[in-house]
């Protein structure tokens, strides 16, 4: 079995000072509060833009974590139209933002 993992990418700081991550692999029970600490602790002033996009699997504990980072200003969640999580997230009203660009502006 293959333990479950995430990795948090800082992508950058644009003019507006706000930092952007992407976050891939996959997030649930095993690692999710690591992860809720990991994005709370990334550096800037809140929200980060933190696209989800490429995380592969988000079990229940995962989106929970989301909605609590989400409500507490820490994040503004970008999730990509094709991405796999894209339908679970509609389904459970997570708010995104479709792209970067549109989280920034």
């Amino acid at each position: 079995m293959i333990e479950p993992s995430y990795g948090i990418h800082k992508l950058g700081t644009p003019d507006n000072d706000r930092t952007i991550a992407a976050v891939t692999g996959e997030v649930d029970n095993t690692n999710v509060t690591a992860f809720t600490a990991a994005v709370a602790g990334l550096p800037g002033p809140r929200p980060v833009v933190l696209d989800i996009s490429e995380l592969y699997y988000l079990d229940s504990a995962g989106f929970a974590a989301l909605d609590g980072l989400l409500a507490a200003g820490t994040i503004t969640a970008v999730l990509a139209p094709d991405s796999r999580l894209h339908k679970a997230a509609a389904l459970i009203g997570l708010p995104h933002f479709d792209s970067t660009d549109a989280a920034l502006a």
